[in-house]
């Protein structure tokens, strides 16, 4: 874990035939004896790319909107988004570390996924320092906004490295006492989206607040099908997630009506604010969408179905296809 020469990389076993021992067999190679990919593509995988979508999305549509209804603050607007961007990442690395260090990364997964620590292709202590960087590259660029807004961004900000510091930590731990849906809803939903409406604009919209709940709702759902996927490998572990509290049946169902209860929120939103026709037309067909694909990612005879393998990404892949969407939308109708 901590050697600058060797790597201790796990070997596939049978240990998931108890639940009670968590042996794992190891195999010790040098540094130079690992082939590594190409530094991108490393760092690629390190920060686990396809899961920005639930903060880059979210902020490229407030941002869409914004330009055409309201005065624009680009300075606040170009550093508050890179901050937010870098702080999920720093999140990332974290939770690649801290799953290490408990030896979560060691256990079998439903998906055969592995990380840049399990590959041997950089230690825990370097992906900690990287962490560590950008973490306080992600806060020196939120400095911007803490001047502008002294008391609502250092409120804001506090709150926001609190949950995605203890997310994964060894200290709390959000993710592992089954409040990991909740927290992404918060922190890539309402939160996201108004402060960084506030922080851009310097006002407080109605219809941010409605955009980030259903951004909130559809990130949870990505999270919950991620832990869905990982039901073998958390029961295996007895790490506490939704899913895993639920059960594979019960979860399934969460799988199939979960992306329902964003039907209420998005009907309110169009009455309330008075929407019009397109939207209504438009959010109508998406929202059929959503029923179709809950549908389809629910149809699993068991946890152990190779249908279940890369469920996560097609939950991500629905957060950026709807974010696309409504950017679009945002961009056709100059504005909400």
């Amino acid at each position: 874990t901590f050697s600058k020469n060797e790597r201790a990389i796990p070997l596939p076993s049978f240990a998931h035939e108890s639940r009670l021992r968590t042996e794992v067999t190891f195999e010790v190679f040098r540094e130079d004896e690992i082939e590594k990919p190409h530094f991108f593509y490393l760092w690629s995988q390190a920060i686990r790319w396809p899961v920005l979508t639930l903060t880059v999305m979210p902020l490229l549509v407030v941002f869409a909107a914004l330009i055409t209804s309201a005065k624009v603050d680009f300075l606040l607007a170009g550093t508050s988004f890179f901050s937010v961007v870098l702080l999920q990442v720093s999140t990332h690395l974290f939770d690649s570390y801290f799953d290490h260090m408990k030896g979560g990364d060691q256990l079998p997964s439903s998906s055969q996924r592995k990380t840049v620590l399990q590959k041997g292709w950089m230690s825990a202590i370097q992906l900690k320092k990287v962490a560590l960087f950008v973490l306080f590259a992600g806060a020196l660029l939120g400095v911007p906004a803490l001047i502008r807004f002294p008391v609502f961004a250092l409120i804001v900000g506090s709150v926001a490295l609190i949950g995605l510091l203890e997310f994964s930590s060894n200290r709390i731990g959000l993710k592992h006492l089954g409040l990991g849906e909740a927290v992404v809803f918060f922190l890539c939903g309402p939160l996201l989206t108004v402060s960084f409406a506030k922080v851009i604009s310097g006002r407080w919209l109605f219809d941010v607040l409605w955009l980030g709940t259903i951004f909130g709702m559809i990130a949870s759902y990505a999270v919950f099908l991620k832990n869905f996927e990982d039901l073998p490998k958390d029961d295996w572990a007895s790490k506490k997630t939704l899913a895993s509290s639920l059960g594979f049946d019960r979860a399934q169902i969460g799988v199939r009506y979960g992306l329902l209860a964003i039907a209420p929120v998005f009907a309110a939103w169009v009455y309330f604010a008075d929407k019009g026709i397109l939207w209504t037309l438009v959010g109508s067909l998406w929202l059929v969408v959503l029923v179709v694909v809950g549908y389809r990612l629910s149809a699993l005879p068991s946890s152990f179905s190779s249908a279940i393998s890369h469920l996560r990404y097609k939950g991500l892949f629905l957060h950026f296809a709807t974010g696309l969407g409504w950017l679009l939308m945002v961009i056709f109708n100059n504005g909400f």
